[in-house]
């Protein structure tokens, strides 16, 4: 089963010459990708996830690709956080996606400078984290720390 449609595709497409002029992937391409459920493919059900395979992902990932890679770059990198934030422990993911399961998250786990401290409550992040494909559109970040000790 797969979230793309063709009206999507020529969205994207449609933005490819626009997000290699301005070096950042359309908000319009975001949008529709979000409409479509693309960003919930990996997302349990339980989540508001459709909860695919990893091979009908791929599948739609090449043929978003194929209407324009930087779209497909950045969407591949944001919806793979839902995967990963599915393995991890279940607040997390109600953090996340327990007000809407639409919700984006980029990442960053180059820790250049960055300081992790240990509370009581878990670990306090600082510093500054590089690059992180399109968290422009993101609400949220997955960050890189060192712990020491």
């Amino acid at each position: 089963m797969h979230t793309l449609n063709q009206e999507v595709l020529d969205i994207v497409a449609a933005n490819a010459d626009a997000n290699r002029e301005t070096r950042q992937v359309a908000k319009e391409s975001v949008q529709a990708l979000k409409d479509c459920g693309f960003y919930r493919m990996m997302l349990p059900k339980q989540w508001g996830g459709l909860e695919h395979t990893p091979q009908a992902f791929f599948a739609d990932q090449i043929a978003l690709a194929e209407a324009d890679m930087s779209t497909a770059w950045i969407s591949g990198i944001i919806a793979v956080h839902a995967f990963q934030l599915a393995v991890m422990d279940e607040a997390a993911a109600r953090d996340v996606y327990g007000d809407d399961p639409n919700t984006l998250v980029s990442s960053s786990y180059n820790p250049v400078g960055a300081k992790v401290a240990i509370s009581d409550d878990g670990f306090m992040l600082s510093g500054r984290w590089g690059w992180s494909s399109g968290s422009e559109h993101c609400s949220w970040a997955l960050l890189g720390g060192i712990v020491h000790g």
